[in-house]
């Protein structure tokens, strides 16, 4: 098994709401930071984003979309969801009029290896999150996205490509870009 934090290419474009009105009022629908964790069906509705883009510089594939979240575009669907799905929702978007949607991790994994993670600190002393993963992945049986608690600003990808159903293999097979996998942990 081996596990990768979900990374986005350097460089990504910006990727905003079209006006600053309409991200206060999606910001404002949620009680907590979203793509936290959480699942956001309940309070998600259309959300309609904008990014530079020519045809020397197209979209990618999978695009950063805020903090802890990517989209794909709908016509990935297809191929994607099936490895998906069970880690996550996919709720509606779309960008430069064109339909996405973006991948709300909701599998959480408290694997956290506390004697060699890197922590920030509040004043205060509390844990506000992790700097550097490191993670005990003996109880992970198969493949998965997830995040870890404290961390809602990163994704992680745990595969064994032994039992099949890897979403790295299918991404590079398919030449998808926008996304890197930069291997944190590996089991023997």
């Amino acid at each position: 098994m081996r596990v990768y934090e979900v990374t986005y290419c350097h460089d990504h474009r910006d990727i905003d709401c079209r006006s600053l009105e309409e991200e206060r009022e999606f910001v404002g629908r949620f009680d907590d930071t979203p793509f936290c964790g959480q699942s956001l069906k309940e309070h998600w509705g259309p959300l309609h984003m904008v990014s530079p883009e020519d045809e020397a510089n197209p979209l990618t594939d999978f695009v950063f979309i805020g903090v802890g979240a990517f989209a794909f575009s709908t016509t990935l669907l297809p191929t994607v969801t099936p490895l998906l799905e069970d880690f996550g929702e996919l709720l509606p978007l779309t960008i430069n009029d064109r339909d996405f949607c973006v991948f709300n991790i909701t599998n959480i994994q408290d694997i956290i290896d506390h004697s060699n993670a890197d922590f920030r600190y509040a004043s205060d002393g509390r844990i506000m999150g992790i700097v550097t993963a490191a993670v005990c992945i003996g109880s992970l049986t198969r493949n998965q996205f997830f995040k870890l608690p404290l961390t809602s600003t990163s994704s992680y990808l745990a595969e064994d490509s032994s039992k099949g159903d890897s979403f790295r293999e299918l991404y590079e097979e398919h030449g998808f870009t926008g996304l890197r996998f930069k291997e944190i942990a590996t089991s023997l």
